[in-house]
């Protein structure tokens, strides 16, 4: 689980996106609602309709994307970004974070 950066959906398969692994990524058949429910207690965040992100590996959140520790940059919900926000500041403990 820690070597998982993110998630995304892609029409009806989902990707998975490794860092530190020989195999950068997966893919599979699932949907991102079945995987927000069964990721949501091992530190996932939903924070978009196709993104699902380890939130170990943000390095920061602002109104933008998010940014990964590795430089990518994937996009936030506007509507719900004030939730994600709150999420992620809960689950991090407002420690080590940026968020603009």
């Amino acid at each position: 689980m820690d070597n998982i950066l993110y998630l995304e959906a892609q029409q009806r398969q989902v990707v998975v996106y490794l860092h530190n692994e020989p195999r950068t990524q997966y893919r599979f058949y699932s949907t991102m609602a079945a995987l927000e429910d069964a990721l949501a207690a091992q530190g996932f965040l939903r924070i978009h309709k196709s993104y699902l992100v380890n939130m170990q590996h943000i390095h920061a959140l602002h109104g933008g994307g998010v940014s990964l520790q590795n430089g990518k940059l994937l996009p936030v919900s506007e509507r719900r970004y004030a939730e994600i926000k709150s999420r992620y500041l809960l689950w991090r403990g407002q420690s080590k974070c940026r968020i603009y």
